[in-house]
């Protein structure tokens, strides 16, 4: 069954006659109801096929609720249960619904033997298409993970878009729990079974053929029990494989930036490293990095990249196997080694994971390497940190030429230029004093500012068109190199923030916040999101500028 395309809503509720829905499109919606009389037990009798179509709900005081989804049988059916409902002189309103809604109401009232899906329905050989159609939609609208939420009553499938949630399927408790199990037992070669009760977690490596392009996906399920019955599967989607990394000038950094990126590529040895969250587009960046090195030395440099998995293939560069065929380890640190054996000019760590990693990408810095990587932490220093603590000796980490730079990024979502909308057409208005906290730090008109819309034909009818970095950068000058052996984080901090930056430091100083204000200043991103995934709009250290400039494009 082809997923629907998924179109944007009003919060408001759906629009009822008696006190009824007359459109039910999430099972949410649904009023409680005391009685499905075309269930297997109900008064009023219905073949297995008709009840794929239609269904009569017993809403007590408020009447019966006809629900129907469009089928080549839907006007016969509902003919027939039309005149039946009045023969018997029963009020009801008709409700247009989904296929899906359908399955979740004849489950909701069914025992196994009698639910609404046979045996076929939930087989393996129905799952592998089932999962096959969300893999493809994930590629179709470049979801990061999909989530399986099973139970208690029915299942919710939603995907991660541009950061946001959004639902684009609904199945019944059955078919959900088939489904979880079969994702599962395909992904699992020891032959565990799929317990929903436990946290469990598997790898899958699925090749789909989309509009005749071969697109190879790496599945990393995570799956936990909810209270107060069901479960709730993670499906993390990779994409893996020969392909073209994003330009640097494209990811959203401003011009300091880049030439800081510049800079740092310029040198032959000493180490870059990428710090956010997960999902933060830190391999991203790290791709378009070494395709930058890639393409600036022709082929005459030796590029070696640790991954698990090897997000994209570029040309240029090779790969060791971290893991074997049938799942097993390798070893970061194993392949980490095997690949400073290769001859490398440069190297790529996908992570450092550990110590033993780390203190190996400090010899491959020391031994003349150009190294690239990725930690997680909260900020350019707390980079720094984590570097130490992982096996970076302070004394060598900050002496000149071994840290070319740190960068830290989050991504925001981009707002539809069609559809987005300014302050005084925002229906709810501004929530949690946001209004008031924009006139203190914004000093242009708040009508310049934009916010999420409803949608349009331009956008699909999702009002986010994609995501932009707002990043912060510490390239280290003498003065930050010391303070840091010194371990004086606050005065290293305090001078990153407050020295005047230029040349070939001029991205130093600014957070990400002030990168994040300056898009939304340009209409790019609302300043709900910056809320939502920076901090609040006001937050800068007092003794910085308290009020920022209107449109200033970055």
């Amino acid at each position: 069954m082809e997923l629907r395309k998924s179109v944007a809503r009003s919060a408001t509720s759906p629009s009822v006659h008696g006190g009824l829905p007359d459109r039910v499109v999430n099972p949410a919606e649904l009023p409680l109801w005391q009685n499905n009389r075309t269930a297997t037990t109900g008064d009023i009798p219905m073949n297995q096929q008709d009840r794929r179509v239609a269904a009569v709900l017993d809403c007590g005081k408020d009447g019966h609720l006809l629900l129907f989804a469009p089928s080549a049988t839907t006007g016969r059916v509902l003919a027939g249960l039309e005149a039946r409902l009045g023969a018997l002189g029963v009020v009801y309103t008709r409700c247009a619904t989904t296929v899906e809604v359908l399955e979740i109401v004849y489950d909701n009232q069914a025992v196994p033997s009698t639910a609404a899906e046979t045996k076929s329905d939930l087989s393996e050989g129905a799952m592998a298409p089932l999962l096959d159609v969300l893999l493809r939609k994930a590629h179709d609208l470049n979801a990061s993970d999909i989530h399986i939420e099973v139970g208690p009553t029915r299942t919710c499938i939603q995907m991660r878009v541009h950061g946001d949630l959004q639902v684009v399927r609904h199945l019944s408790l059955l078919k959900g729990m088939a489904l979880s199990r079969h994702i599962f037992v395909n992904a699992n070669s020891s032959g565990v079974d799929f317990k929903p009760e436990h946290f469990q977690d598997a790898k899958i490596s699925k090749t789909l053929s989309i509009d005749g392009e071969v697109v190879n996906l790496e599945l990393r399920f995570a799956d936990m029990p909810t209270w107060p019955a069901g479960h709730d599967v993670t499906l993390r989607v990779l994409r893996t494989g020969i392909g073209t990394a994003q330009s640097i000038d494209s990811l959203g950094y401003d011009s300091a930036q880049q030439a800081a990126i510049e800079r740092m590529l310029q040198t032959s040895t000493g180490v870059i490293v990428m710090c956010g969250s997960t999902g933060s587009g830190k391999s991203t960046t790290l791709g378009s990095i070494i395709q930058a090195l890639s393409d600036r030395h022709g082929g005459r440099k030796k590029i070696r990249t640790i991954e698990d998995p090897p997000e994209l293939i570029l040309p240029g560069r090779q790969t060791p196997i971290v893991r074997d065929t049938d799942g097993t380890s390798r070893g970061f640190a194993a392949a980490l080694r095997g690949a400073m054996r290769g001859d490398p000019d440069i190297i790529m760590i996908g992570e450092v994971r550990d110590n033993e990693t780390g203190e190996l990408a400090m010899d491959a810095t020391m031994t003349g390497h150009k190294v690239l990587t990725t930690v997680h932490g909260g900020s350019v220093f707390d980079a720094v940190d984590r570097l130490i603590k992982k096996g970076f000796d302070r004394s060598v980490l900050f002496a000149e030429g071994t840290l070319s730079g740190v960068i830290y990024q989050t991504l925001l979502p981009v707002l539809c230029q069609e559809c987005c909308m300014p302050l005084s057409q925002v229906r709810m208005g501004l929530q949690n004093g946001l209004n008031e906290r924009l006139r203190r730090s914004y000093s242009g008109d708040l009508e310049d500012l934009r916010f999420r819309g409803p949608g349009c034909d331009a956008c699909g009818f999702n009002p986010i068109v994609g995501r932009t970095v707002a990043a912060a950068f510490l390239i280290p000058d003498r003065n930050l190199r010391q303070l840091l052996l010194n371990n004086d984080r606050f005065a290293a901090e305090e001078y990153w923030r407050t020295h005047d930056w230029s040349g070939i430091y001029a991205a130093n100083g600014k957070t990400v916040l002030d990168q994040a204000l300056t898009k939304m200043a340009a209409g790019l991103i609302s300043p709900v999101d910056i809320e939502a995934r920076v901090a609040p709009i006001d937050s800068q250290d007092a003794r910085e500028p308290a009020r920022f400039q209107a449109r200033v494009v970055g």
